[in-house]
């Protein structure tokens, strides 16, 4: 029998507050493998936790979002005294709790962001280490967010990236996502919310694309896709809304952070 949505979010709760038990266990030992493995997994379950309690609407997200973020502050701290030679951020993604960050109002560290990106096309084989061809595009896209900086090697990696047949919609999804922030840039309000309203359709397909239906849950693919929310669109608006900018959306409109 499927779970219920409140138990789905226990479930997911409950899977998380294990990650972080196995964390401090396996940092104690030096284990740092089973580090990143329960660093990565505590991400997703408590990211999904507040997703899935944000699409059922039980309630605000924000304390669940709270509980990701301090509950994450001190593993990069782990990361580098496990293995001090080896760059912490490229083991773990720190960009995806920026993103909880933006939702809750919370100040970004942009000099963490423009330290990590590259300023020149990172190799095929450095693309592919620890995800980074995908994650780097989360970190130029918050540091434009928060600073207005444009990454140089923008384009150049999303095309890069788009000839894989994998990622096309993952490619069209992050142009479209640079798309928003320029339109928000230049305060067209009516284009935010027709690009919003765009993006909202690129994540119904999400479902039944074998890049997202085989990532994790948060990123709403497979069985996922109608109890999440698009996070990364919900930051853009917020910070949107921030700034004074408040697209038509329609009612109830999913990937919007709820009002208090």
């Amino acid at each position: 029998m499927a779970m219920t949505i409140p138990e789905m979010v226990r479930f997911f709760d409950e899977q998380a507050q294990e990650n972080s038990r196995w964390v401090a266990s396996h940092a104690q030992a030096g284990n740092l493998p089973m580090v990143e493995v329960n660093q990565t997994f505590y991400l997703s379950n408590m990211l999904t936790s507040a997703l899935v309690q944000w699409r059922a609407r039980l309630g605000s997200p924000s304390e669940t979002m709270a509980q990701l973020v301090e509950g994450t502050s001190g593993f990069l701290a782990v990361l580098e005294r496990l293995s001090p030679n080896n760059p912490a951020w490229k083991r773990f993604c720190f960009e995806v709790v920026d993103y909880a960050k933006i939702l809750l109002g919370a100040s970004v560290d942009a000099d963490a962001l423009r330290s990590c990106l590259p300023e020149s096309m990172p190799s095929d084989r450095e693309l592919g280490s620890h995800s980074l061809g995908e994650r780097l595009p989360d970190m130029a896209v918050i540091l434009r967010l928060v600073t207005g900086e444009k990454w140089p090697l923008w384009d150049a990696l999303i095309e890069k990236r788009s000839s894989r047949k994998m990622l096309r919609l993952w490619s069209e999804n992050y142009r479209a996502y640079w798309d928003l922030i320029g339109k928000a840039e230049v305060k067209d309000v009516a284009a935010v919310g027709e690009t919003a309203l765009r993006i909202s359709e690129m994540f119904d397909r999400r479902e039944r694309n074998p890049y997202y239906a085989n990532g994790l849950p948060y990123e709403g693919g497979g069985p996922h896709n109608d109890i999440v929310v698009d996070f990364r669109l919900a930051a853009i608006l917020r910070h949107c809304g921030h700034r004074g900018i408040e697209p038509p959306l329609p009612e109830g409109f999913a990937h919007r952070w709820p009002k208090a």
